[in-house]
């Protein structure tokens, strides 16, 4: 049987004189970014954004999740970033929640229990990017309050 190691691990307990894992890596502290969006009673249009909060330039990305009302018998979203104001990330539309089904019955959706894992989770970022919820199927009735969090380490 042939063991394998991790990147950690390596620096560790393999590589002579040992190394130091990354920051962040070992003892990070969770930090949370919040936001939630009031929705208008009213039809939210096809390709409405809605900006939220900010993910720090190194911070590692560990959950991301989104409660929601009912908001009718339409309306799906995905959550992503915009690109960096340096252009050192570049923006992905569902890098944060794939797939939103707002016209599901009060409901939240979990970037850790998604069976494809979006891409932002575990990610590093290099630069400092601003959350924007994405509406790519219009809502007929708007209604409640969206509720979003971002769970990193930063340190």
């Amino acid at each position: 049987m042939t063991a394998y190691y991790g990147t950690n691990a390596t620096l560790r307990d393999q590589t002579v004189p040992s190394g130091k894992c990354g920051v962040g890596e070992v003892n990070g502290r969770l930090r949370i970014a919040y936001d939630e969006w009031a929705v208008p009673a009213a039809v939210i249009a096809i390709n409405s954004t809605v900006d939220l909060f900010e993910i720090p330039k190194d911070a590692r990305v560990l959950e991301c999740v989104m409660t929601y009302p009912d908001q009718g018998t339409t309306g799906t979203g995905k959550l992503g970033w915009l690109a960096s104001d340096d252009a050192v990330e570049a923006a992905d539309d569902n890098g944060l929640l794939l797939s939103i089904d707002f016209k599901t019955a009060a409901d939240s959706v979990s970037a850790v229990n998604a069976s494809t894992p979006p891409a932002g989770l575990g990610k590093k970022f290099a630069a400092k990017v601003r959350a924007q919820l994405l509406i790519d199927e219009a809502f007929d009735a708007g209604t409640g309050t969206i509720k979003c969090w971002v769970m990193y380490i930063l340190d």
